[in-house]
Protein backbone atom coordinates (compact mmCIF):
# COMPACT_ATOMS: atom_id res chain seq x y z
CA UNK A 1 0.00 0.00 0.00
CA UNK A 2 2.68 1.97 1.17
CA UNK A 3 4.57 1.40 -2.43
CA UNK A 4 1.18 2.74 -4.32
CA UNK A 5 1.16 5.62 -2.28
CA UNK A 6 4.61 6.52 -2.88
CA UNK A 7 3.56 6.27 -6.93
CA UNK A 8 1.06 8.18 -6.81
CA UNK A 9 2.65 10.55 -5.19
CA UNK A 10 5.26 10.94 -7.92
CA UNK A 11 2.59 11.03 -10.23
CA UNK A 12 1.04 13.68 -9.23
CA UNK A 13 4.10 15.25 -8.61
CA UNK A 14 5.56 14.61 -11.86
CA UNK A 15 5.40 18.52 -13.55
CA UNK A 16 7.31 19.83 -10.48
CA UNK A 17 9.83 17.17 -10.72
CA UNK A 18 10.44 18.28 -14.29
CA UNK A 19 10.66 21.66 -13.75
CA UNK A 20 12.92 21.52 -11.10
CA UNK A 21 15.15 19.02 -13.30
CA UNK A 22 15.33 21.17 -16.16
CA UNK A 23 16.18 24.28 -14.14
CA UNK A 24 18.60 22.37 -12.41
CA UNK A 25 20.51 22.42 -16.17
CA UNK A 26 19.19 26.03 -16.71
CA UNK A 27 21.03 27.53 -14.12
CA UNK A 28 24.22 25.54 -15.40
CA UNK A 29 24.50 26.84 -18.94
CA UNK A 30 23.46 30.20 -18.25
CA UNK A 31 25.75 31.02 -15.60
CA UNK A 32 28.55 28.70 -15.60
CA UNK A 33 29.16 27.69 -19.39
CA UNK A 34 28.61 23.70 -18.59
CA UNK A 35 25.74 21.15 -19.62
CA UNK A 36 26.04 19.26 -16.38
CA UNK A 37 23.37 20.07 -14.03
CA UNK A 38 24.17 22.78 -11.51
CA UNK A 39 23.54 20.44 -8.34
CA UNK A 40 26.30 18.61 -9.23
CA UNK A 41 28.82 21.32 -10.33
CA UNK A 42 27.71 22.67 -6.34
CA UNK A 43 28.84 18.86 -5.16
CA UNK A 44 32.12 19.10 -7.21
CA UNK A 45 33.00 22.52 -6.00
CA UNK A 46 32.50 21.98 -2.55
CA UNK A 47 33.95 18.74 -2.35
CA UNK A 48 36.89 19.60 -4.04
CA UNK A 49 37.28 23.51 -3.05
CA UNK A 50 38.75 23.76 -7.20
CA UNK A 51 36.86 26.16 -9.17
CA UNK A 52 35.74 25.52 -12.96
CA UNK A 53 38.36 26.97 -14.24
CA UNK A 54 41.37 25.63 -12.40
CA UNK A 55 39.59 22.18 -12.97
CA UNK A 56 39.42 22.70 -16.44
CA UNK A 57 42.82 20.46 -17.53
CA UNK A 58 43.88 20.59 -20.98
CA UNK A 59 47.60 19.23 -21.44
CA UNK A 60 49.98 17.17 -23.73
CA UNK A 61 52.02 14.43 -21.62
CA UNK A 62 55.51 14.11 -21.55
CA UNK A 63 55.34 10.42 -21.36
CA UNK A 64 54.02 8.06 -24.21
CA UNK A 65 53.06 4.59 -24.71
CA UNK A 66 55.31 2.24 -26.52
CA UNK A 67 54.98 0.37 -29.91
CA UNK A 68 55.65 -2.82 -27.82
CA UNK A 69 52.67 -1.91 -25.53
CA UNK A 70 50.10 -0.27 -28.11
CA UNK A 71 51.16 -3.87 -30.40
CA UNK A 72 50.20 -5.94 -27.28
CA UNK A 73 47.10 -3.88 -26.43
CA UNK A 74 45.84 -4.31 -29.89
CA UNK A 75 46.58 -8.02 -29.98
CA UNK A 76 44.54 -8.92 -26.73
CA UNK A 77 41.98 -6.50 -28.17
CA UNK A 78 41.53 -8.56 -31.53
CA UNK A 79 41.74 -11.99 -29.78
CA UNK A 80 39.64 -10.61 -26.23
CA UNK A 81 37.64 -8.17 -26.65
CA UNK A 82 34.38 -7.72 -27.13
CA UNK A 83 33.27 -5.10 -29.36
CA UNK A 84 30.59 -2.77 -28.93
CA UNK A 85 28.49 -1.02 -31.84
CA UNK A 86 28.68 2.99 -30.63
CA UNK A 87 26.50 5.58 -32.41
CA UNK A 88 23.29 7.21 -32.50
CA UNK A 89 21.50 7.24 -35.73
CA UNK A 90 23.50 4.29 -36.96
CA UNK A 91 26.22 2.28 -35.05
CA UNK A 92 27.96 0.86 -37.85
CA UNK A 93 30.59 3.26 -37.87
CA UNK A 94 32.31 2.59 -34.55
CA UNK A 95 32.91 0.59 -31.62
CA UNK A 96 34.95 0.59 -28.57
CA UNK A 97 36.26 -2.62 -26.71
CA UNK A 98 36.42 -2.33 -22.47
CA UNK A 99 39.25 -2.86 -20.99
CA UNK A 100 39.84 -3.56 -17.20
CA UNK A 101 41.98 -0.39 -16.17
CA UNK A 102 43.77 -3.39 -13.94
CA UNK A 103 44.60 -5.13 -16.57
CA UNK A 104 48.00 -5.46 -16.76
CA UNK A 105 48.51 -3.89 -20.25
CA UNK A 106 47.33 -0.94 -19.49
CA UNK A 107 47.77 -0.18 -15.49
CA UNK A 108 50.95 1.58 -15.38
CA UNK A 109 49.67 3.66 -18.05
CA UNK A 110 46.35 4.27 -15.43
CA UNK A 111 48.47 5.21 -12.76
CA UNK A 112 51.20 7.92 -14.35
CA UNK A 113 47.26 9.24 -15.56
CA UNK A 114 46.57 9.72 -12.07
CA UNK A 115 49.37 11.48 -11.33
CA UNK A 116 48.08 13.84 -13.51
CA UNK A 117 45.13 15.28 -11.82
CA UNK A 118 45.03 16.91 -8.45
CA UNK A 119 44.87 15.12 -4.99
CA UNK A 120 41.73 17.61 -4.07
CA UNK A 121 39.00 14.93 -6.20
CA UNK A 122 39.78 12.05 -3.58
CA UNK A 123 42.34 10.01 -2.63
CA UNK A 124 40.74 7.07 -4.78
CA UNK A 125 39.70 7.42 -8.47
CA UNK A 126 36.84 5.66 -10.63
CA UNK A 127 38.49 4.62 -13.93
CA UNK A 128 37.32 3.14 -17.15
CA UNK A 129 39.39 2.39 -20.60
CA UNK A 130 37.67 1.80 -23.61
CA UNK A 131 39.35 1.66 -26.97
CA UNK A 132 37.60 3.10 -29.71
CA UNK A 133 37.54 2.35 -33.57
CA UNK A 134 36.04 5.07 -35.76
CA UNK A 135 35.62 4.43 -39.48
CA UNK A 136 34.84 7.11 -42.14
CA UNK A 137 30.88 8.42 -42.37
CA UNK A 138 29.08 9.45 -45.44
CA UNK A 139 28.60 13.12 -45.78
CA UNK A 140 24.80 13.22 -44.51
CA UNK A 141 26.03 12.18 -41.08
CA UNK A 142 28.44 14.87 -40.79
CA UNK A 143 26.33 16.84 -38.82
CA UNK A 144 24.79 14.42 -36.95
CA UNK A 145 25.68 12.95 -33.99
CA UNK A 146 27.24 9.88 -35.20
CA UNK A 147 29.98 9.13 -33.10
CA UNK A 148 30.74 12.41 -30.92
CA UNK A 149 31.03 14.26 -34.29
CA UNK A 150 29.62 17.14 -32.72
CA UNK A 151 30.10 19.38 -30.80
CA UNK A 152 29.58 18.94 -26.85
CA UNK A 153 30.96 18.70 -23.28
CA UNK A 154 29.91 15.50 -21.41
CA UNK A 155 27.52 16.40 -18.78
CA UNK A 156 26.64 13.43 -17.13
CA UNK A 157 28.67 14.18 -13.79
CA UNK A 158 29.10 17.53 -12.62
CA UNK A 159 32.44 19.42 -13.75
CA UNK A 160 35.16 17.01 -13.09
CA UNK A 161 36.08 14.40 -16.04
CA UNK A 162 39.23 13.76 -16.81
CA UNK A 163 40.34 11.85 -20.24
CA UNK A 164 43.13 10.56 -21.39
CA UNK A 165 43.49 10.17 -24.90
CA UNK A 166 46.74 7.75 -26.41
CA UNK A 167 47.10 7.59 -30.11
CA UNK A 168 47.03 4.20 -31.46
CA UNK A 169 48.10 5.38 -34.52
CA UNK A 170 50.10 8.04 -35.93
CA UNK A 171 47.54 10.80 -36.47
CA UNK A 172 47.27 13.90 -39.33
CA UNK A 173 44.63 15.76 -39.98
CA UNK A 174 43.04 13.98 -42.67
CA UNK A 175 42.77 10.59 -40.30
CA UNK A 176 40.05 12.85 -38.12
CA UNK A 177 41.45 13.67 -35.05
CA UNK A 178 40.05 14.30 -32.08
CA UNK A 179 39.49 18.32 -31.80
CA UNK A 180 39.00 20.73 -28.47
CA UNK A 181 38.21 24.05 -27.59
CA UNK A 182 40.61 25.25 -24.14
CA UNK A 183 37.78 26.99 -21.29
CA UNK A 184 38.36 30.31 -22.46
CA UNK A 185 37.23 29.70 -26.05
CA UNK A 186 34.62 27.49 -25.11
CA UNK A 187 33.10 30.24 -22.79
CA UNK A 188 33.67 32.68 -25.78
CA UNK A 189 31.95 30.20 -28.33
CA UNK A 190 29.65 28.82 -25.85
CA UNK A 191 26.50 30.05 -28.03
CA UNK A 192 27.48 28.32 -30.70
CA UNK A 193 27.65 24.64 -29.85
CA UNK A 194 26.09 24.56 -26.52
CA UNK A 195 23.02 22.77 -27.82
CA UNK A 196 23.59 19.27 -29.10
CA UNK A 197 22.02 18.28 -32.04
CA UNK A 198 20.34 21.79 -32.06
CA UNK A 199 22.05 23.44 -35.29
CA UNK A 200 23.11 21.16 -38.40
CA UNK A 201 25.62 23.65 -38.81
CA UNK A 202 26.67 25.11 -35.78
CA UNK A 203 27.20 21.47 -34.47
CA UNK A 204 30.31 20.75 -37.17
CA UNK A 205 31.44 24.56 -37.18
CA UNK A 206 35.15 24.10 -37.90
CA UNK A 207 35.80 27.69 -35.25
CA UNK A 208 39.26 27.87 -37.28
CA UNK A 209 42.40 28.92 -35.66
CA UNK A 210 40.49 28.35 -32.00
CA UNK A 211 40.25 24.57 -32.19
CA UNK A 212 42.73 22.09 -31.40
CA UNK A 213 44.00 19.02 -33.18
CA UNK A 214 45.25 16.04 -31.17
CA UNK A 215 47.31 14.81 -34.17
CA UNK A 216 51.04 13.28 -33.49
CA UNK A 217 52.80 10.21 -33.51
CA UNK A 218 51.52 6.73 -32.49
CA UNK A 219 51.90 6.38 -28.50
CA UNK A 220 51.50 10.30 -28.28
CA UNK A 221 49.05 10.97 -25.16
CA UNK A 222 46.67 14.00 -23.83
CA UNK A 223 44.78 14.81 -20.88
CA UNK A 224 41.54 17.24 -21.07
CA UNK A 225 38.80 18.00 -18.80
CA UNK A 226 35.44 17.09 -20.97
CA UNK A 227 33.45 17.93 -18.78
CA UNK A 228 34.26 21.92 -19.14
CA UNK A 229 35.69 21.98 -22.74
CA UNK A 230 34.03 21.43 -25.78
CA UNK A 231 35.22 18.35 -28.06
CA UNK A 232 34.45 15.95 -30.39
CA UNK A 233 36.00 13.62 -32.98
CA UNK A 234 36.49 14.47 -36.49
CA UNK A 235 35.91 12.20 -39.70
CA UNK A 236 38.84 10.81 -41.11
CA UNK A 237 39.01 9.49 -44.81
CA UNK A 238 39.57 5.97 -43.75
CA UNK A 239 39.90 5.21 -40.00
CA UNK A 240 41.77 5.11 -36.77
CA UNK A 241 41.32 3.80 -33.38
CA UNK A 242 42.56 5.71 -29.85
CA UNK A 243 42.77 4.70 -26.32
CA UNK A 244 40.58 7.00 -23.81
CA UNK A 245 41.11 6.25 -19.92
CA UNK A 246 38.35 8.41 -18.00
CA UNK A 247 39.07 9.54 -14.34
CA UNK A 248 36.00 10.39 -12.24
CA UNK A 249 36.65 11.94 -8.38
CA UNK A 250 36.04 9.53 -5.72
CA UNK A 251 32.75 10.83 -4.94
CA UNK A 252 31.80 9.68 -8.60
CA UNK A 253 30.95 6.32 -8.32
CA UNK A 254 30.07 4.70 -11.30
CA UNK A 255 28.74 0.72 -11.53
CA UNK A 256 30.94 0.62 -15.26
CA UNK A 257 34.45 1.87 -13.27
CA UNK A 258 36.96 0.57 -10.97
CA UNK A 259 37.86 1.80 -8.07
CA UNK A 260 41.57 3.01 -8.51
CA UNK A 261 44.05 3.73 -5.36
CA UNK A 262 45.73 6.65 -5.55
CA UNK A 263 49.21 6.58 -6.56
CA UNK A 264 50.62 9.61 -4.27
CA UNK A 265 54.39 9.18 -5.41
CA UNK A 266 55.47 12.54 -7.53
CA UNK A 267 52.21 14.23 -6.44
CA UNK A 268 51.29 17.07 -4.96
CA UNK A 269 48.48 18.18 -3.57
CA UNK A 270 47.00 21.78 -5.19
Amino acid sequence: MNSENNLNNIKNHRPFIYFFSRLDYLLSRSFLCLLSRFSDNIIDFIRSSVNIKEASLVKNLKFKLNKEKINNLLDWADEYGERIPRGTVNKKYSSSIKIDPKNKLIYDLVIKGSREISLNYGKNLWVNALLYDIESIPSEYYSVDTYSNIWHQDSHDGYLVFKMFVLMQDVSEKDGPFIYLDRENTIKYWRLARDRNSDAFNSIHPLKGLSKSFTGSRGDIMMINTATCFHRDSVPKSSRKILCITYFPEWRKHSDCIKIKRDYINQNKK
